[in-house]
This record gives C-alpha cells, sequence and structure tokens, in this order.
C-alpha cells in the first residue's frame, strides 16, 4: 500500500476524523472512498452528453463516425473527460459533415 499525504489545518482533521468515525471507517478509508467518488458529481453532465451522442448517432450515415461516437459516449459513462470527449465528438461530426 502506497501512503498519500494530506494537508489541512486542526479543525479540518477534527472534522475529518469526526465524519470518518460516524461512517465506522478510518481516516484513511474514508479519504480514499470521498477521493475515488469525486467525478461522480458530474454524473447529469454524463447522462446528458452520452444522450446527446444516441441521439446523434441515429442522424449520422457513417458507420465509423458513428462506432467512434459511440466509444466516447462509452469512455465518459467510465470517467473519461468530459471536455475532451466534447473536442472528439465535434471534429467527428465536422469530419463527417466534410465528407458528405
Amino acid at each position: 500500500m502506497k501512503t498519500i499525504k494530506v494537508y489541512c489545518n486542526d479543525e479540518e482533521k477534527q472534522r475529518i476524523q469526526a465524519i470518518a468515525e460516524a461512517k465506522g471507517l478510518t481516516t484513511s478509508k474514508y479519504l480514499l472512498q470521498v477521493g475515488l467518488r469525486q467525478g461522480q458529481n458530474d454524473l447529469p453532465e454524463r447522462a446528458l452528453l452520452v444522450q446527446l451522442v444516441s441521439y446523434m448517432v441515429q442522424l449520422i450515415e457513417s458507420e465509423t463516425a458513428c462506432n467512434n461516437l459511440l466509444a466516447i459516449a462509452q469512455d465518459v459513462l467510465e470517467g473519461s473527460s468530459i471536455k475532451e470527449a466534447r473536442i472528439q465528438i465535434a471534429k467527428i461530426c465536422k469530419d463527417d459533415n466534410q465528407g458528405s
């Protein structure tokens, strides 16, 4: 197991320890769970992007473009960058539009 340091003041440390204890966790386990859950705050945005991609796939005739869009949507669901996904989607749509 590796160690990660967290810098905080005494008040923050006490609050973190109290929350961890109330949840029946060690401070380390609590911080690990909270840290790994951080990306889940944008789930509605991820879901909206995936829904948008599903509509786009219905409109685009190119099978390659559709497959690429679906792969991006899957990556977003698995936690990849939404910002990067938007860039990739825009490029695919631009390329598909120029090809038609």
